[in-house]
């Protein structure tokens, strides 16, 4: 926050590499949700997406 109570936002041009990373791997993930019709596939899948989503939330804001 500023000293007027104002809060700041900082944005980067470019992500992390690691963040990339991780959106490609959950890009790849859903399509394999998509296209699989196996529901115990599809909780694996799922699951590891939502592994990556966390790791990704989680990251040093310092990235």
């Amino acid at each position: 926050r500023s000293d007027t109570g104002e809060l700041i936002y900082q944005y980067q041009v470019n992500p992390p590499k690691k963040f990339t990373e991780f959106s490609l791997k959950i890009k790849t993930l859903n399509d394999k949700l998509i296209a699989c019709k196996d529901p115990i596939e599809n909780s694996k899948i799922f699951g590891e997406m939502m592994k990556i989503s966390k790791r990704m939330q989680s990251m040093d804001k310092s990235c």
